[in-house]
């Protein structure tokens, strides 16, 4: 995600993909500004949802601000997110369940929602929003404007 504004300690659901028919969820990304996090919530493949607390996201204090989360390991068992705010990591979630797997010739049900769900709506604005699929950090850093360089970005990461 890219440039969003929040009023001072308000939130809202920011991004969410969502089953056509039944409006099951099957990835949501909330900021909840009074406590400042993120709350990601899944479907993982047991057809549970997993919640995710994304800490330290100081995003509802009225200026604009940018978002990177990133969500890896998709082919494998285990996945990790990690939150990047204004091109700096705030937090991370590694070893987490497996996402629900939804086959290609599905891909038509789902709905892609921004800044509201059926029953509440975001304070505040989206200015840009943007979807990566695939690639490394620093490559989605730097589509984002983020001056990230391989030894920071791992560096972060916790790998040295």
């Amino acid at each position: 995600m890219r440039q969003f504004l929040l009023p001072p300690r308000q939130g809202g659901i920011l991004l969410g993909f969502y089953a056509k028919r039944d409006n099951m969820r099957y990835l949501e990304v909330t900021v909840m500004g009074k406590i400042n996090r993120v709350l990601v919530r899944y479907l993982r493949e047991d057809g549970k949802t997993q919640s995710v607390n994304l800490q330290n996201a100081n995003l509802s204090d009225g200026n604009p601000h940018s978002i990177i989360l990133r969500i890896s390991g998709l082919q494998h068992d285990l996945i990790t997110m990690e939150l990047y705010v204004d091109c700096r990591q705030m937090d991370s979630s590694v070893g987490l369940p497996a996402m629900v797997t939804i086959p290609p010739e599905q891909a038509d049900t789902i709905d892609v929602r921004t800044g509201h769900r059926a029953y509440t709506r975001m304070q505040g604005s989206l200015e840009e929003l943007k979807l990566f699929l695939g690639g490394t950090v620093v490559r989605v850093g730097a589509l984002q404007e983020c001056p990230f360089q391989r030894d920071d970005a791992v560096r972060n990461m916790g790998m040295i």
